[in-house]
């Protein structure tokens, strides 16, 4: 009785995961980016291993400008979505956008060979 009880309480959570995943990325996706945080953070504590939440929180964090988070998610995707090429791919795009948005700083300061230095990283 109690194993019983202990599968349904599991597939309720994954339910419950799943159907976050699902309205967080459809909130990134129309550029709601409180909502999308809300609901993938809360997400990726009931599924911490899931790359996918990983690289949407990524995404979420890069746009909200809060970087350490971005790259904190972002090493949570590397770790947990070796070899999924859609979670590389995407992960790809973003150290793209980190690269270019840094660049892009340090040409505002006119530091020419540093932004060079940090495109071709």
């Amino acid at each position: 009785m109690i194993l019983r009880c202990l599968i349904a309480f599991l597939l309720a959570s994954a339910a419950q995961a799943q159907n976050l995943v699902q309205q967080g990325l459809q909130e990134l996706n129309r550029g709601d980016l409180a909502r999308a945080r809300s609901d993938l953070e809360a997400a990726s504590k009931a599924e911490p291993a899931n790359a996918v939440i990983w690289t949407a929180l990524t995404d979420v964090y890069f746009r909200l400008h809060e970087t350490a988070l971005a790259a904190s998610a972002a090493a949570a995707a590397e770790k947990n979505g070796r070899g999924n090429p859609v979670v590389e791919h995407a992960l790809a795009i973003y150290y793209s956008k980190e690269a270019f948005t840094a660049a892009q700083a340090l040409l505002e300061k006119q530091d020419f060979a540093q932004a060079a230095q940090v495109l071709e990283t």
